[in-house]
């Protein structure tokens, strides 16, 4: 092979390889997903302080399974303005996969605050969603009352408070924020009642209302 036919091959493959970089990098402009490493990983969660995060192998068949089920979220959340949706190496990143006890692949972390809990939702794109959307979301629910039903399963505590500012309220906050992902947890406003709590399960029965108020 002449001189003129090595330089030849050379930019050739000069070529090639720019052209493969233009590509991965348009690749990565054009995903909603973040790519998280050990190098930004806490940058990223000062910017973000909840966010979803899939811990994945790159030879794993369930995450490639997984991958456009999990794109298409990252983009229908940001168009929402909700959380942002982001991915780790795990094996390119062991320290990180260690830390957040990631045994499996693919492994699915809702991470709030600096607290990462296990995601338990459903692998297609509106299932995650609607995980992210009740994981996220105020912990509890205003509503009327009057309209309260029986829920199909699990349990829902229903709360009646004078106020949402009041200290009642904020207690009940903050117990249904640490069991969201256990039970349904919604309130009734009325300043002329006596703060109340009652419990529904699926088979129709419910505690007695207990005065919360102290009178």
């Amino acid at each position: 092979m002449g001189v003129n036919s090595i330089c030849r091959l050379a930019g050739g493959v000069l070529v090639l390889s720019a052209a493969c970089v233009n590509f991965a990098k348009a690749d990565d402009e054009a995903s909603d997903v973040f790519v998280l490493t050990s190098a930004n990983f806490d940058t990223f969660f000062e910017e973000n302080p909840i966010a979803l995060v899939e811990f994945y192998a790159p030879w794993c068949g369930h995450c490639k399974n997984l991958a456009p089920h999990y794109e298409e979220p990252a983009t229908r959340l940001k168009k929402a303005g909700s959380i942002p949706l982001a991915k780790v190496d795990a094996v390119a990143e062991p320290d990180l996969a260690q830390k957040y006890d990631v045994r499996g692949y693919p492994t699915l972390k809702l991470f709030s605050h600096g607290k990462p809990l296990d995601y338990t939702g459903g692998r297609t794109a509106d299932l995650i969603v609607e995980w992210v959307e009740s994981s996220t979301g105020p912990a509890v629910e205003i509503i009327d009352e009057s309209a309260v039903a029986t829920p199909e399963k699990g349990v829902m505590f229903v709360a009646r408070v004078k106020a949402e500012d009041s200290a009642a309220f904020k207690l009940y906050s903050e117990v249904a924020e640490s069991l969201r992902m256990s039970a349904k947890f919604v309130a009734g406003v009325d300043a002329a009642a006596k703060d109340g709590l009652a419990v529904y399960r699926p088979e129709g029965d419910n505690t007695s209302t207990k005065n919360n108020s102290g009178s």
